[in-house]
């Protein structure tokens, strides 16, 4: 039986034209949007989220942080429709109006977003004490930071640290197993 080398219409070079075809084709299938995200004011926005979303069903697709000049860049966004959402610390929440893209570059037209306006009526700083604190040479009991001290005699509050042992039989005191503690009231 003979085989003919020569395949007709299906020749090397009708092979490799078909696989070039499907390569720009997927290639085509593909593109970038991008844009600059600015304030009311018309300023530059650095460092926003920028989230591309579905619009069927608002699934995530890609995301990007603007960069220091509020522009931003999404690569390999396939054909289809999406909807675009834009938010920063300080700022209303976006979404834009459905994007048809058709898998070519596409510059979107600058979203604005909207400052919160929430200001803070004061602010107001507080320390606590710590009950315990260990330094070099000592350990501290703040006697005030305690709920348990009010009522207390000096010796309650002693017995109840953690390390400190109170030997009442022979009057004597240890921290963390060593005796000969010599125990000061306000330093």
């Amino acid at each position: 039986m003979y085989v003919s080398k020569n395949l007709g219409p299906f020749s090397k070079k009708w092979a490799l034209a078909i696989i070039i075809a499907f390569i720009v084709q997927f290639s085509y299938g593909q593109g970038v949007l991008e844009g600059r995200i600015q304030d009311e004011t018309g300023g530059d926005l650095a460092f926003a989220n920028v989230l591309l979303l579905k619009a069927t069903d608002s699934s995530f697709v890609k995301g990007t942080i603007t960069e220091e000049n509020g522009r931003f860049l999404l690569e390999n966004v396939t054909k289809n429709t999406y909807l675009l959402t834009v938010s920063m610390v300080g700022f209303e929440t976006i979404f834009t109006e459905r994007i048809d893209f058709e898998g070519t570059s596409k510059t979107l037209l600058p979203p604005i977003l909207r400052s919160e306006g929430l200001e803070l009526d004061e602010v107001v700083v507080t320390s606590k004490r710590n009950l315990y604190v260990q330094k070099i040479d000592r350990m501290v009991i703040n006697v005030a930071s305690s709920i348990l001290s009010t009522g207390s005699t000096a010796l309650q509050i002693l017995e109840r640290s953690p390390g400190v042992q109170v030997d009442r039989q022979n009057s004597s005191i240890s921290l963390i197993g060593k005796s000969g503690v010599v125990i000061m009231i306000n330093n």
